[in-house]
């Protein structure tokens, strides 16, 4: 069964969260990840919530966690082999599912970089006292994009709080000082 697979997954992932800021990523425990489909895929009664339709819960979606700053649920697709990790808005109404990392190992790797960049930073007080350089975020970007090649870092470039001109300039970039 799909699930077991990813419970032993799981078993490796030393990472139960990662805070930067103001937002904390959380990966439920197995004894978790019942109750955590909960209001995603089934009801509190245990009736499915899953649909075909466009907007629906996906059947073959699994909550693994969420981020704390709006609620939003962190998920896999059992459905494909390499476990791909998305989110999505809750609370509009209908799922449209983001991916942030094109597998499960992927995402841990990310999640671990944060980790790294996130000692000193993992309250908005903090983060404030010492926060990153354009060239830090672009430098932790590239290192992202080393780790998901394949998925969209809209995800990661929110929670690090790059801003679009950032993310574009390459890593030894050096602005041009007016004379």
């Amino acid at each position: 069964m799909k699930i077991d697979k990813y419970k032993k997954f799981l078993e490796a992932v030393s990472i139960s969260q990662v805070s930067f800021g103001s937002t904390t990523i959380h990966l439920f425990s197995e004894d978790e990840l019942s109750k955590g489909q909960i209001g995603y895929s089934i009801d509190s009664n245990g009736k499915p919530l899953t649909g075909n339709d466009e907007g629906d819960w996906k059947r073959g979606w699994f909550v693994i966690g969420f981020e704390d700053l709006c609620g939003d649920p962190i998920f896999i697709d059992l459905e494909m082999d390499c476990f791909p990790v998305f989110t999505a808005m809750h609370g509009i109404g209908h799922w449209n599912e983001q991916e942030v990392a094109e597998t499960f190992e992927g995402f841990v790797g990310v999640l671990e970089v944060i980790a790294g960049v996130s000692k000193g930073r993992n309250t908005d007080a903090l983060l404030e006292q010492n926060p990153l350089s354009s060239k830090e975020k672009r430098a932790i970007l590239a290192e992202i994009k080393k780790i998901i090649p394949n998925s969209s870092t809209g995800f990661w470039e929110n929670l690090l709080d790059i801003e679009l001109w950032e993310a574009n300039l390459p890593v030894n970039h050096k602005p041009k000082l007016p004379k």
